[in-house]
């Protein structure tokens, strides 16, 4: 017997799962799932076993996509609509969009059994008609008021939101729970705060910037870029890892970083095998976070030019191959 497509096992292991909400594939298979998130032609679901898994729109029934329709979500594009049409604004939770003050920060704490908060900067510029880029940040303390109050005021200037992530820090334990921290909070960023689905960027200082390429690697929608302040891939064996296809790279260095700087060729390549566009800033200094903002507006004005430049040409949905 022929093995099944991936999308009908899929399919048939969810139906197994506890009641959420039956959803119903085009070609008839059923099953039982939440709704998460839509992004880049594709709908994220979980299990009641809490497993996330990400099916592409035009994989579902007529019913299912009308049914996304209803949350303020786009139908599927294809061929030259997808490349040319920007994503329709996700709907939020009333209650948060009206803590999206322009030019103020609040605090939110991700739904989910790990509770990790995060800091939302609101640039000054915000216009609720129009979601602007997101960028995630992480620092090896774990401290994201930190990151958002630091890489915040050059984002602002480019009218996109950063956010800064608590609880996520260097010595955690690699593992599921460390996965689920990761997969709550940005989900739960996701799902809440409106954005442009195909500009988002991470960014990350040391072993944040570290985190921020693992998860390209390791989640399966698609990156814009990176912005990484004194971080490297993590040595031999994680340049050999599948990072996101077709990102810009902004790797932000001190000149006297020699741990960042050593590995600064052997990450480039590895990035540039997956296409990746990468551009290396420096500035006078050492490990820590630049200590003039000069550095960082140089980085996010060639993100931004990086995009307007390719982001048009860039495939909707990766290809992890």
């Amino acid at each position: 017997m022929k093995p099944l497509p991936g999308i009908m096992l899929m399919f048939l292991s969810l139906a197994l799962a506890a009641p959420a909400r039956t959803w119903t594939s085009a070609s008839g298979k059923q099953l039982e799932a939440e709704y998460v998130s839509q992004a880049y032609g594709k709908v994220t679901l979980k299990s009641p076993q809490g497993e996330l898994f990400s099916i592409p729109l035009n994989k579902l029934s007529p019913a299912d996509q009308e049914y996304l329709r209803t949350r303020g979500l786009p139908p599927p594009r294809t061929g030259k609509a997808a490349a040319a049409a920007p994503p329709a604004p996700r709907a939020a939770d009333p209650a948060i969009t009206a803590r999206l003050v322009p030019g103020q920060t609040f605090t939110r704490t991700a739904e989910g059994e790990t509770a990790v908060p995060y800091h939302v900067r609101v640039p000054p510029a915000f216009d609720h008609a129009a979601p602007p880029p997101l960028l995630i940040a992480f620092s090896a303390g774990g401290k994201g008021r930190f990151m958002a109050d630091t890489i915040g005021p050059c984002a602002d200037k480019l009218g996109w939101i950063t956010i800064g992530c608590d609880k996520l820090k260097n010595d955690l334990p690699d593992g599921k729970l460390t996965d689920q921290m990761e997969d709550e909070v940005l989900e739960d960023i996701y799902r809440n705060i409106p954005h442009d689905p195909r500009r988002v960027y991470l960014a990350g200082h040391s072993g944040g910037a570290m985190r921020a390429y693992g998860l390209t690697a390791r989640r399966k929608e698609s990156f814009a870029g990176i912005l990484a302040y004194g971080g490297w891939l993590g040595g031999p064996a994680y340049q050999k890892k599948l990072y996101g296809k077709h990102m810009a790279v902004a790797m932000v260095n001190g000149d006297k970083d020699d741990a960042a700087n050593a590995w600064v060729q052997g990450d480039t390549q590895a990035l540039k095998y997956r296409k990746c566009n990468v551009k290396v800033f420096e500035f006078p200094g050492g490990h820590p976070m630049p200590p003039a903002p000069e550095p960082t507006d140089q980085a996010l004005r060639w993100l931004q030019e990086d995009w307007e430049k390719h982001g048009a040409k860039r495939p909707d949905v990766r290809d992890r191959n």
